[in-house]
């Protein structure tokens, strides 16, 4: 399942001031596998005016409108497949050159003192020492609760993948300071608001290439 949430609307008025339209929705999506969740965006879309929806007026917009737009107006076959090849790397162990990340810890044994903060393996499951003791052949960490809980390590949060840089216009939304964008193989940083000049031009800072 693909959820889209708007991160931000923006809205003009046309000259002859007929109801106001839609002109860039910012979105991100989101889909979760198990615990793993797989996010691409911010992504702008812009609407074009002659888009039938977009003569909807402000005051009759929903969010449930803007996404049924941004479904229509992207990919979503390509969306999904974007979330998928997330979600796949954040699989991969991060220990490692395709190591468990469980062979990082020693094994549970017997007779051992372990403190607060030790990590062990158990039957291939992960268990963090929550109170310190000498370990006992009864107290394995899934039979002593009150002495181990589960661990798994954590999983890093994907990059966000920055939007392709637009041209924007009097009548569009200028780019922000610290704006992030893609363009011509580079991501480039805003050094001022309200930026409407193209990156490397002037008033960007280049962030090298990308990816």
């Amino acid at each position: 399942m693909i959820t889209f949430s708007v991160v931000e609307t923006r809205y003009t008025t046309n000259p002859d001031g007929s109801p106001l339209r839609i002109t860039l929705v910012l979105w991100n999506a989101t889909k979760t596998y198990e615990n793993i969740i797989g996010t691409i965006g911010p992504r702008g879309t812009v609407i074009s005016p002659d888009y039938t929806p977009a003569d909807i007026a402000y005051s009759a917009t929903t969010e449930a409108d803007l996404d049924a737009w941004i479904l229509d107006l992207e990919d979503e076959a390509d969306i999904e497949a974007q979330l998928d090849a997330a979600i796949t790397e954040l699989a991969v162990p991060q220990n490692g050159e395709g190591i468990p990340w469980q062979d990082s810890y020693d094994a549970w044994a017997i007779n051992v003192n372990y403190v607060v903060g030790d990590i062990r393996i158990y039957k291939g499951l992960g268990y963090e020492v929550i109170e310190a003791h000498t370990s006992q052949a009864l107290w394995t960490p899934p039979a002593a609760p009150t002495l181990w809980e589960d661990y798994a390590p954590p999983v890093p949060a994907p990059e966000s993948i920055p939007s392709d840089w637009f041209q924007p216009t009097a009548e569009t939304p200028q780019y922000p300071v610290d704006a992030i964008v893609l363009h011509a193989g580079h991501k480039w940083s805003s050094d001022v608001a309200d930026n409407m000049l193209e990156p490397g031009v002037g008033q960007w800072t280049d962030m090298g290439v990308y990816p």
